[in-house]
Order: C-alpha cells, then structure tokens, then sequence
C-alpha cells in the first residue's frame, strides 16, 4: 500500500501509478478512521508521508519511507525514527535516472535541440512537450520503484522499545490526569494557567 505525502498528492496520477506497480493506493485525505484501519490491514506499507508510517509501526505494519523530492529534509524522519531505535532507511527517487546520467558523453558536432533555436511563437509548445515528456518519464521510474519496493521485507522498531515508549507516554497522560483532578497551577502575571513543571 502507498501513502503519498499530501504536497505530491496531485503531482502524479497514483492511481494509475500504483495499480501498475502492483500496490494498492491510499490517499492521506481519506478519513482518518479509513486511513487507520487501511494501514493496520496492509500487509506492507511504501509511505512517503511519515505520519503514514507512524501509524504503521505503531500497528506493528511493516514500512518502508519513500523520499521524492531533491530538496527533501529528512529531520523530522530522523527525530521520529531516533526515539525508537529504529536504524531509518529512506527510498529516495532515482533523480540520477532521471538526470541522465547514464547517457554516453554529448557529441560536440551535434546541435542539441533548445527553445533558443525556434521562433517565439513555438517555444511554448516545446516548453509544454517537455513538461508532458518529463511527467511521463517521472512516472515510469517511481513505477518501477514502487514495484521494486513492495517486493522488499519493510521495517519495523523493537516491540520492546515500543512497549517502552508507551509506557512512558501512559504515565506522563496519568500524571496530567492527576493534576487536572487537583486543579491547575497558579496563574502567571498574564492569567494564563501554569501547569506544573514536573509533569512536562
């Protein structure tokens, strides 16, 4: 199953994409009951959203994070992945194939083909050419990657560190609880109540 992030949703047609591929699709804009219940069924999740494979790893689903942007900042994966011990492998795009890299050295007697070299009013349709070619070949790499993909074992933290890290967060809920049925802290200068520092 594949949950793209919410910001390339309508970059690609994953619908399409995924069925090829072989996966099932899932959209981060479902309900969240749906999304919960399609992610703890999945016998495999590909989420280029983290909170796709947050959930997942707490439903004991194995996951693998995807990365498609070149820009993309991996922080927040690192945080999350850090406070579970889990050692994080990020699937990035293969922008290499995309760049080309592969190609065999440019001849210098030949004119490669550029707007520069047409008249106005065609420029627009090359623009436009590219764009529809360089969509078309987009999808055909992260095609072939989700299919790679989704034939690979995912991760997954420990049970133990997980046990662990809900315990922790029961206890500071229990703690919060407990104040809440005391009553709050005293005020600060500005009316805003304070809660008590040993429960944060």
């Amino acid at each position: 199953m594949v949950v793209p992030h919410v910001s390339s949703l309508h970059r690609y047609d994953w619908k399409r994409i995924c069925a090829s591929a072989g996966c099932a699709f899932l959209s981060p804009e479902r309900p969240a009951e749906e999304v919960i219940a399609a992610l703890a069924s999945a016998p495999l999740v590909i989420a280029e959203s983290m909170h796709a494979a947050i959930i997942a790893d707490a439903l004991r689903t194995p996951w693998h994070g995807l990365s498609l942007s070149p820009s993309f900042n991996d922080f927040k994966w690192l945080d999350w992945a850090d406070s579970l011990d889990i050692p994080l492998v990020m699937h990035r795009f293969d922008w290499d194939r995309m760049r080309g890299t592969s190609r065999p050295p440019a001849d210098p007697t030949r004119r490669e083909l550029s707007a520069t070299h047409l008249r106005p009013r065609h420029r627009p349709a090359l623009a436009g050419l590219r764009y529809r070619v360089g969509g078309a070949l987009r999808s055909m790499v992260l095609r072939r990657q989700l299919s790679q993909l989704a034939q690979r074992d995912g991760q997954l933290s420990s049970e133990i560190r997980l046990e662990s890290r809900k315990d922790e967060l029961r206890s500071r809920l229990a703690a919060l609880a407990a104040v809440t049925r005391e009553g709050m802290g005293p005020s600060d200068p500005t009316g805003n109540v304070c809660l008590r520092s040993e429960v944060l």
